[in-house]
């Protein structure tokens, strides 16, 4: 949202170039050496800002196999294979080669095991729920980009019946209308067995859009949500939480744990975060 102001002035054309502009600076004033998404346009157009060797990663050239299963995910790249115990979107592959690039550039030895790496909460992480659910947290942040992602690794996920858990997307400004007519078409695409919306902004922009669907429900405030959950699900579903923070997902997932001890494992933790669920009814 803090770039209309430059497309309301004829700057730039759309918010996208002139985000990928302000991240340009990077590039403009690196002086050894660049690691960039080859397959993003707007990254590739800032190239030209830098007098440095810039290496250009594409998904094509370094991406054998990637694999989703009720345990985690697993990348085959450059002949390598990661292994994570997290539910990671196929775009993952492409920081692990950055990684990989920027370690091996600085002489430094890399860990392809990365057994010191502890996936941040919210971001993937897999929990057994009740009435053996699987409840997958990537409730962190969220924008359509990353829903977009997530989307693609959950139709990949071995399970019989599918549900989402989305929330509104936050601080998009002007876009946020388009933006969240789009998610409609991406959940649209999907064959979830059930989609559950939160918030002002998708009950407003996307729900319209998939009303003619039995299997979607829209609400507006977050403590609804929970018991429509715990009176509608049956047994085995995989539920798969997305939204922006304010949307405080975390607060509906963790009535719905099977294990206490996982509640430590949840994003927004302390007791700023306790109040803030509290004022939402959770």
């Amino acid at each position: 949202m803090n770039f209309d102001g430059l497309v309301a002035h004829g700057n730039f054309t759309t918010v996208e170039e002139a985000i990928a502009y302000e991240y340009g600076y990077f590039l403009q004033h690196c002086q050894k050496y660049a690691v960039i998404v080859g397959d993003n346009p707007l990254q590739q157009k800032q190239v030209g800002r830098t007098k440095t060797e810039v290496l250009s990663i594409t998904k094509e050239k370094i991406l054998q196999k990637y694999e989703v299963t009720k345990e985690g995910t697993s990348f085959h790249v450059n002949n390598t294979t990661y292994a994570f115990s997290a539910l990671l979107p196929e775009e993952v592959s492409y920081a692990l080669v950055m990684c990989r690039e920027t370690v091996e550039h600085l002489g430094l030895p890399f860990d392809p095991s990365f057994k010191q790496f502890i996936i941040p909460p919210g971001r993937g992480s897999v929990f057994a729920g009740i009435k053996d659910t699987i409840l997958i947290d990537s409730s962190y942040n969220a924008n359509l980009g990353s829903i977009k992602a997530i989307l693609a690794m959950f139709a990949k996920f071995p399970a019989k019946k599918k549900w989402v858990v989305i929330g509104d997307m936050m601080e998009l400004g002007e876009e946020e209308k388009e933006e969240h007519e789009k998610l409609a078409e991406e959940l649209n695409k999907m064959g979830l067995d059930r989609i559950i919306l939160i918030g002002k902004r998708v009950k407003k922009y996307t729900y319209p859009q998939l009303a003619s669907r039995a299997n979607v429900v829209a609400f507006e405030i977050q403590k609804e949500v929970l018991p429509y959950l715990q009176e509608t699900i049956q047994t085995g579903e995989a539920i798969l939480f997305k939204g922006s923070q304010s949307i405080y997902l975390e607060g509906i997932i963790e009535p719905l744990l099977a294990k206490n001890e996982d509640i430590a494992k949840l994003p927004r933790r302390g007791d700023f975060w306790d109040e803030q669920r509290k004022k939402k009814g959770l």
